[in-house]
């Protein structure tokens, strides 16, 4: 006879962000929400391979072109708890061909905090948010720039989620990858 004892390990692994590198299913949206994707036939949310860093394709965000301020993007959730530390990274690219310079477009990374999972932005269950700029009308263009935004969940927060919002203020032309 033998007898196995076990310890739980007081830190478990970190929640992670899943398909960070839009890699799965040979190049996907899958694990991230779509919003602000409204045009079907070209979809303003979508992988492609025309600017790549790493592996066969790159989300590519633009506007929607309805003539008024607009957001478009891709989210994922997590759940945390107060105290916990968060940490994403982006690389973004933005081709001479698709240039946003010069326009008031802008791309920024966030984290959006939340009371309740599945919590609706801007409402009671909506904590706060932290946010990055990584690309707007001053980049530079066909050259990757990496980012980097950390934050703390805050008093209250059961559900983080991280976004790339593109925001499109008027008309304008340009994608960021």
């Amino acid at each position: 006879d033998f007898v196995r004892v076990y310890e739980r390990d007081k830190s478990p692994p970190p929640a992670v962000f899943t398909n960070g590198g839009f890699e799965l299913q040979n190049g996907s949206l899958k694990n991230w929400s779509t919003f602000g994707n409204k045009q079907p036939e070209l979809p303003n949310v979508q992988i492609h391979n025309e600017a790549v860093s790493d592996g066969a394709g790159a989300l590519k965000l633009f506007g929607q072109f309805n003539n008024e301020v607009n957001h478009s993007g891709v989210q994922q959730a997590i759940t945390v708890a107060a105290g916990d530390s968060l940490s994403a990274t982006v690389k973004t690219f933005v081709r001479s061909a698709d240039s946003i310079a010069g326009t008031s477009n802008q791309l920024e990374l966030k984290f959006d905090y939340y009371r309740q999972p599945s919590g609706k932005y801007g409402s009671s269950t909506y904590i706060g948010s932290k946010s990055l700029t990584v690309a707007d009308g001053n980049v530079t263009n066909d050259q990757w720039h990496s980012h980097k935004l950390t934050d703390t969940a805050p008093e209250g927060a059961v559900e983080a989620r991280v976004s790339l919002v593109f925001t499109q203020p008027k008309n304008e032309q340009g994608a960021v990858y």
